[in-house]
């Protein structure tokens, strides 16, 4: 009876090895190379011989609760921000996978455990940095904001992200990390709205103080258009479309300064046609001989605006040739006083010479007289 017993539990323990072994054979799935989007419960395995249900439905869950861990840290791109934290508990969640695959249950309770508790701690960390980065990202946007003036030309953009930012700082300081880092952001985007707004009224300011418009005025129509856009955007007050309200400013801003170059560029030119037409003038009373100095004087300048074109520094080169159209004009101007004194130098002369001429045929016939 004995003897019975033991083959039963032989033959029994055979069994249980060959299914086993067949388990293992069909090999486990190839992990991912990124979290799923959503991670899904993983497959509830069969016990083995000895272990209650229960404790294989506890493994199940704690491998999801590890993946899932690992998605969050993911979506939040801790590998970035803490590479080194992440990978480490990466290869804890990867070890545990492989003891739970390989149905060896203490490893895989003991790996996906710790690699549970990795990710937790990275987490807790990682949110504490992100909303650290978040407040410094809002506080650096609203120095740039202010910087533009934001104050009077973008004040309402402002004082959202004020607001906003002052919400923010009572979230971390409640301990609600995650929390804290979507209203960083959202005041981010307030200051970034400010920034752009407050930088474009400040290019249409220049640009109609300047007459630049002129030169450019489908851009210019189209900028003005996209700030209407953004600014019925903003008014929308839902935080989506004032996102999106950073596409228009940010084409509007192109757009501006488009017209600034162009305006610019066209002064410019203009500057340069005034600059060679007095040197032609110059050239044409030959100011380089009467008037050397002064005539490279005005080459040099030219040369220097010239130069500064080229390089597309169109302020600085319209402010070089006017000095050089200037200059020009003083050779002219004293190439022109030269030559009229000369003129007038001649004119006495032959005045002179006909004087003295006319004298000399009164005095002939009184020398013939005396003559006879």
């Amino acid at each position: 009876m004995k003897r019975a017993a033991r083959s039963l539990g032989l033959l029994i323990s055979l069994f249980s090895a060959i299914a086993l072994i067949s388990s293992c054979a069909s090999g486990p799935a190839e992990p991912p190379a990124q979290p799923a989007a959503a991670p899904e419960p993983a497959p509830a395995t069969e016990p083995v011989s000895g272990e209650p249900a229960a404790d294989a439905a506890d493994l199940d869950a704690l491998l999801a609760e590890a993946k899932g861990l690992k998605k969050k840290a993911f979506d939040l791109k801790l590998y970035e921000e803490l590479g080194d934290g992440y990978r480490a508990a990466d290869a804890l969640l990867a070890k545990g996978q492989e003891a739970y695959d390989a149905k060896e249950r203490a490893a895989a309770r003991e790996k996906l455990g710790a690699a549970a508790e990795a990710f937790r701690a990275l987490l807790e960390r990682g949110l504490t940095e992100l909303a650290s980065i978040g407040k410094r990202e809002a506080e650096d946007m609203r120095t740039q904001a202010i910087l533009a003036e934001a104050e009077s030309l973008a004040a309402d953009r402002l004082e959202a992200g004020d607001e906003a930012f002052v919400g923010a700082e009572s979230l971390a300081m409640d301990g609600a990390a995650e929390e804290s880092i979507a209203a960083y952001g959202e005041s981010r985007l307030f200051y970034e709205l400010a920034y752009r707004r407050a930088s474009a009224a400040a290019l249409v300011e220049e640009i109609e103080r300047r007459d630049y418009s002129r030169w450019d005025t489908g851009n210019y129509a189209l900028a003005l258009g996209k700030m209407e856009v953004e600014e019925a955007l903003w008014d929308s007050e839902d935080l989506s479309e004032r996102a999106d309200a950073l596409d228009a400013l940010e084409e509007a801003f192109l757009r501006l300064n488009l017209v600034m170059q162009i305006g610019r560029e066209s002064i410019a030119s203009s500057a340069r046609e005034n600059a060679e037409a007095s040197k032609q003038r110059s050239d044409d009373i030959k100011a380089h001989v009467a008037a050397p100095s002064e005539y490279e004087e005005a080459l040099s300048a030219l040369g220097n605006a010239d130069t500064l074109f080229k390089l597309k520094e169109y302020e600085e080169s319209a402010e070089a040739y006017g000095l050089s159209m200037s200059a020009f004009d003083r050779a002219f101007e004293i190439a022109a006083e030269k030559r009229s004194r000369a003129a007038e130098a001649m004119r006495q002369a032959e005045e002179a010479a006909a004087e003295s001429e006319r004298k000399a045929d009164g005095a002939d016939p009184v020398v013939n007289a005396i003559e006879l």
